[in-house]
């Protein structure tokens, strides 16, 4: 992707630091603090008040925009989290078949594009899934955060930044959760003797998976006959 107003290639930046190669929105579904975080803060934003005004005249309570001002709350909810998870949030704004009654509709920021020049800056939206797919200026309604790479066009999100921690805190929990569903077992290699046949140690595997898998076989003392010995791999809990 190029910036064309400051004519410098933009590639998305590795974070070493992120586990599994997780994106914020991802993370926001898996990782409890994070999720926690974003509703925290979108609520927040969700019950500011607010007015809507026709010229001096505040026509909040007016009756043709009470579908309007219920749908508010939805709309301030979700551009916060947008901008929380992805840097940048959109309203679409749709009509009637006569060009009123202007309704915001919130969409996936993932879904638009900014289209842009090096003359005239930001000429309109470019939305993936629409038909067509270039959607004019004056149907959007657009929050950024601000950008340090490109001179017109969305930052980083907050849980972007968020998301090396986010994903190690995933790391360890996916880690607590294998080893508890491996009995508290650490990985465990069995040496059987070298004239086993293989269908014998297969029959043996099994059952050893049967019988130290999940939480409820956890310390279960297993006997086998001499000639196998185990050796413990990797770390514990």
């Amino acid at each position: 992707i190029t910036d064309f107003l400051s004519g410098r290639d933009l590639v998305t930046t590795q974070n070493d630091a992120v586990v599994g190669g997780l994106d914020a929105t991802t993370a926001y579904g898996l990782v409890s603090w994070l999720f926690r975080g974003v509703n925290i803060r979108a609520r927040h934003v969700a019950r500011f008040p607010f007015a809507i005004m026709r010229g001096e005249t505040d026509v909040t309570d007016a009756p043709e925009l009470a579908t309007l001002v219920d749908q508010l709350t939805d709309l301030l909810y979700r551009t916060e989290a947008s901008l929380l998870l992805t840097g940048a949030g959109y309203w679409l704004l749709d009509a009637n078949a006569m060009g009123r009654n202007l309704t915001p509709r919130w969409v996936l920021s993932t879904t638009m594009r900014p289209v842009t020049n090096r003359e005239k800056g930001l000429l309109h939206f470019h939305r993936y899934n629409s038909n067509p797919p270039e959607i004019p200026l004056e149907r959007v309604v657009y929050f950024w955060e601000p950008s340090f790479t490109t001179e017109v066009g969305p930052g980083v999100g907050a849980g972007q930044v968020a998301l090396g921690p986010a994903s190690q805190l995933y790391a360890m929990d996916a880690f607590a959760a294998q080893f508890f569903n491996r009995g508290a077992v650490k990985v465990t290699v069995f040496e059987v003797p070298p004239g086993m046949p293989e269908a014998d140690k297969q029959d043996f595997q099994n059952f050893l998976n049967r019988a130290l898998s999940g939480v409820k076989q956890a310390f279960r003392n297993i006997a086998v006959r001499g000639g196998i010995k185990p050796t413990v791999v990797g770390s514990s809990i």
